[in-house]
């Protein structure tokens, strides 16, 4: 299959001038006398009676063995060749993929990319909604989103991470300007019980956050935090939410959590109050 499409490819016009293409055909002319010697017939039941002679020869010399064990020596001796064509493939498949999701959104931009420690989105969207409502924000620092139920803070947060994936990925984003640096996305959100494994809700999304806490340590990060600590009660939610966040302000990260509890932006405030009195002194 991988070799009929070199065939193809090199045969169609207006496309096999592309430089890539031109490197299809050194690493295709190797294997093409083996490939143009694969066995035609292939079918072990057939009416015909040209088919049932050819599947009675094909028995008496072990033809699709021998042709199969002569491609496999092929491989062995020009295996870089044939990695050259998996690679050449590969690309094309991927960029034909990237330009089909790109042509299916109602609108996508080329991100930018820049050294800050920030966020700067114009009409950003989540892809796999229909008809969405698209969002445009500045986030310069670490930023905590309230709200109401169902006001779409879990899906503005989700947005800004897929989109912060398909930046780095496959240089696309839904979005009308999108504006970010290069940094591991980690996310913890949509966390579950994992009953097998004798682990409640909070201890899975202890274990979410620690694996945050030790990323931001090893390279720069983009953290996004969906519904805090909400697998404990207020009093301890709200102090451990905060040591946490804090604890993600000093570091060299950019986080952005979502939370119903309003009391983590006061004392955020007068976190940030009291950093800078310090730093007066």
């Amino acid at each position: 299959m991988m070799m009929s499409c070199c065939k193809r490819l090199l045969k169609t016009e207006h496309v096999n001038t592309l430089p890539i293409i031109q490197n299809l055909q050194k690493p295709y002319s190797l294997f093409k006398k083996v490939v143009s010697k694969a066995p035609t017939k292939t079918s072990a039941i057939s009416d015909d009676v040209a088919d049932a002679f050819w599947q009675y020869i094909n028995i008496l010399f072990m033809y699709d063995v021998r042709h199969y064990n002569n491609f496999m020596g092929m491989i062995v001796r020009h295996k870089e060749d044939f990695h050259e064509i998996y690679r050449i493939i590969g690309e094309l498949e991927t960029a034909l993929t990237v330009l089909s999701f790109r042509q299916s959104l109602p609108a996508f931009c080329l991100p930018a990319f820049n050294n800050e420690n920030a966020l700067k989105v114009d009409e950003i969207f989540h892809p796999l909604i229909h008809k969405p409502v698209k969002n445009s924000a500045k986030i310069v620092c670490d930023s905590l989103l309230t709200g109401s139920n169902a006001s779409g803070k879990s899906t503005f947060i989700k947005t800004l991470a897929v989109n912060g994936i398909l930046a780095q990925t496959i240089y696309t984003c839904t979005a009308k300007h999108f504006v970010t640096q290069f940094a591991h996305v980690i996310t913890s959100m949509a966390m579950r019980d994992n009953l097998l494994g004798g682990e409640s809700y909070f201890i899975v999304e202890i274990k979410s956050l620690k694996r945050i806490l030790d990323a931001v340590q090893k390279f720069p990060c983009i953290c996004y935090i969906d519904e805090i600590l909400r697998g404990t009660n207020t009093v301890e939610r709200i102090a451990a939410s905060a040591a946490v966040l804090g604890w993600l302000a000093e570091r060299d990260c950019l986080c952005i959590a979502a939370s119903h509890d309003i009391e983590l932006r006061k004392l955020s405030f007068l976190r940030e109050r009291n950093n800078r009195q310090s730093r007066r002194f």
